[in-house]
């Protein structure tokens, strides 16, 4: 998850090669994030699979 510094810097070297390979997030790439105090729940991932899919 995002609070841990490791998972967190590995997280945006994969976004990074992401872009650099021509995805771009909201267009052909759906991230999402979460914490240990914000973790995402199901109702948050319905809401995006309707936002992207629905």
């Amino acid at each position: 998850m995002l609070d841990d510094p490791e998972y967190r810097r590995s997280a945006g070297e994969k976004v990074r090669s992401y872009l650099l390979n021509g995805y771009i997030p909201g267009v052909n790439l759906i991230l999402t994030a979460e914490t240990a105090d914000a973790p995402m729940g199901p109702k948050a991932i319905e809401e995006m699979v309707e936002l992207y899919f629905g």
